[in-house]
């Protein structure tokens, strides 16, 4: 599996962090290097499995990396023993496969993510209305190493969080939050978001830190998790 993810590019080396091969072959105009997998180090204990689909761009598009995909989402309640299943994965990478130095650290496998091909099922405008009372300007969404743009992808922010999803017709499939421009911000919507977990029956996940927020815990704990 650790070959597959090596050959797709969809994970970041950490360049002269991990031994090569010594074995090379020359030739006047190309070198080759081989690169022994078992001694790859990823930066990230888990990746989603399934990035989304891509279509032809026609939009003004955010872009970020696709190791970046539904790392910090929202995910129904009725997903639970699935999302215990998928925190169970990234705790055995936590426990049994990291190399740390003192300056860094890292792994040397990742945890799949694939038991929540959908996380949740909501109205745009009703998500919307948990975040702000103003419009919303959305954006089209970009993932770099893939051509296009995310079919049904958006982009916006709202009070310094910057928010990302999947959209299909006018149903939100899938729910996530990109970054937050300051600790200010993210404590500022705590209220809503909130509120938008208790009446739609949601948790918030942030899959790397294994933290899982309800209703109660994200007005007390989302802040020092993400900053």
């Amino acid at each position: 599996m650790k070959q597959k993810i090596f050959a797709l590019g969809i994970i970041s080396l950490l360049s002269g962090l991990f031994g090569c091969s010594d074995s090379k072959t020359e030739s006047q105009s190309t070198t080759q290097e081989t690169v022994d997998l078992d001694n790859i180090l990823f930066t990230t204990p888990t990746l989603e499995s399934g990035l989304p689909r891509f279509t032809d761009k026609t939009d003004s598009c955010v872009f970020f990396h696709e190791d970046e995909w539904r790392q910090i989402e929202f995910v129904s309640k009725d997903q639970k023993n699935a999302i215990d299943k998928e925190l169970a994965k990234i705790s055995d990478i936590h426990a049994n496969h990291t190399h740390k130095s003192e300056t860094y650290t890292a792994f040397r496998k990742v945890a799949l993510r694939d038991l929540i091909p959908q996380p949740l099922s909501i109205d745009f405008s009703k998500l919307t209305s948990y975040l702000t009372n103003q419009s919303i300007k959305t954006k089209g969404l970009g993932l770099e190493n893939n051509s296009g743009q995310v079919k049904g992808g958006f982009y916006f922010s709202v009070n310094g969080i910057n928010y990302y999803g999947l959209l299909e017709n006018t149903t939100v499939k899938a729910f996530c939050i990109y970054s937050a421009d300051s600790e200010e911000s993210l404590k500022s919507a705590a209220d809503q978001l909130s509120k938008l977990l208790a009446n739609e029956n949601l948790y918030l996940v942030d899959w790397r830190a294994m933290s899982l927020f309800d209703e109660a815990t994200i007005k007390t704990d989302l802040v020092k998790d993400i900053e």
